[in-house]
């Protein structure tokens, strides 16, 4: 729905867009990093509610202010919360409020953005709305990897560039590996049967989980074990969490390799984490109603050579297909990513299988005809750390035309 209409229905969706504002060599420009979005949307909860009165806007503009303030900051008043801003399908930043709104208190947050139009200094915000629908949408597909995670917290230090992903997950495979008090190792867990051949069947995903920082790049913070669905519980809890709890005289697993500079990771197992706590937010899962547009984080890794495009977007509709997702409706592939801050898909180590050359890796976006629930993670590296997905927020809306340069972005 276009940014300057609401629609006459009793409550709201509002997803809010920011980006600063610079003028530079007489043009009009927006920055969409993350930190210049996280200023314009504080600066509009910031509002003081005397001025927003002395404007003549009503009790519902202060209403709407003390809502997106709530929303940004939570109970912390001293920094925005890490999963508040997410990618949007127009290579910026956008905000989607935790809860609809009625259509007085959306008008109102209309009429305040529309202050900020003219003022050069701030920024360019727009805001848009959708009907909110009392009945919950029907359940989407999970993979058949399923959506139970257990969730490792990692101590502070190490190191965090999101390329180092997949030899953090491969320091964790070798610890699990290690400590499972099954020997030898169960093949849902291993990946390999008792001949030594590699599993068929869908076993253990390591996930080192990135995380946007404040500059505008994705860093990692904390990593995840990924349970297939097909694993009973009870196998689960005997074989697998055992190797997970720390060893006696210990107080964190130490992740190491031989490789320089050291790892420096530490995890805990977070008590509870079974249930998939860490991948409920809203960056990996899309949410209870998921998501229909979603692009990779991690190069999805091919499982064979292709030399043409038509290729590379087979190669992703087969990884879908094998884990019980729909057929895309659209596939892009590409050596850089889709989502602002993460690095080119050539920058990360090449995955490769012993005494074979590396497999090809690219960046990738997909479009579904209709959500789907994370996680999802394709390709050949889905098991050690490559191909993990994040939806595209409010996607389903079709790319903005660019403007002719010098003409002024719509801020309201």
């Amino acid at each position: 729905m276009p940014s300057d209409q609401v629609t006459e229905h009793p409550m709201v969706e509002v997803i809010i867009r920011a980006a600063r504002r610079r003028w530079s060599g007489g043009v009009l420009t927006r920055e969409p990093d993350r930190r210049t979005a996280e200023s314009v949307l504080l600066a509009l909860a910031d509002a003081q509610l005397e001025e927003v009165a002395s404007r003549g806007f009503d009790a519902d503009a202060a209403a709407a202010l003390d809502l997106l303030h709530r929303h940004l900051l939570g109970g912390d008043a001293s920094a925005v919360t890490a999963t508040i801003l997410r990618p949007d399908h127009h290579g910026g930043w956008a905000c989607r409020l935790d809860a609809p709104v009625s259509v007085e208190v959306a008008r109102s947050l209309h009429a305040i953005a529309r202050r900020f139009a003219g003022d050069r200094r701030l920024a360019a915000i727009a805001i848009e709305t959708s009907p909110w629908r009392s009945s919950p949408p029907p359940a989407p597909p999970d993979t058949s990897l399923g959506d139970r995670v257990i969730l490792l917290d990692r101590a502070e230090g190490g190191l965090d560039d999101l390329r180092d992903a997949a030899r953090i997950c491969a320091a964790l495979r070798s610890a699990v590996m290690k400590r499972c008090p099954v020997q030898p190792v169960p093949e849902w867990i291993g990946g390999h049967r008792e001949d030594g051949e590699a599993s068929e069947r869908d076993h253990l995903a390591f996930l080192a989980l990135p995380q946007p920082a404040p500059d505008g790049s994705w860093r990692l913070g904390a990593a995840a074990i990924l349970v297939p669905r097909d694993v009973p519980e009870d196998a689960a809890r005997r074989e697998l969490l055992p190797a997970l709890a720390p060893s006696l005289g210990e107080g964190s697993i130490r992740l190491w390799d031989a490789a320089s500079p050291p790892i420096g990771w530490r995890l805990r197992l977070r008590q509870g984490g079974a249930a998939g706590e860490a991948l409920r937010e809203a960056w990996w899962r899309g949410g209870d109603a998921g998501a229909s547009h979603w692009a990779s984080v991690t190069p999805v890794v091919m499982d064979r050579h292709g030399s043409r495009p038509s290729e590379r977007r087979e190669a992703i509709e087969r990884s879908c297909a094998r884990l019980g997702l729909p057929p895309p409706r659209e596939v892009e592939v590409g050596r850089e990513a889709f989502i602002p801050g993460i690095p080119p898909a050539g920058s990360f180590p090449m995955a490769r299988r012993q005494g074979r050359r590396p497999r090809q890796q690219w960046h990738a976006r997909i479009a579904f005809d209709r959500p789907v629930r994370g996680p999802i993670v394709l390709g050949a590296g889905r098991y050690r750390g490559y191909g993990l997905l994040s939806p595209i927020l409010d996607a389903q809306h079709e790319p903005r035309r660019e403007r002719p340069s010098g003409v002024p972005p719509d801020a309201g």
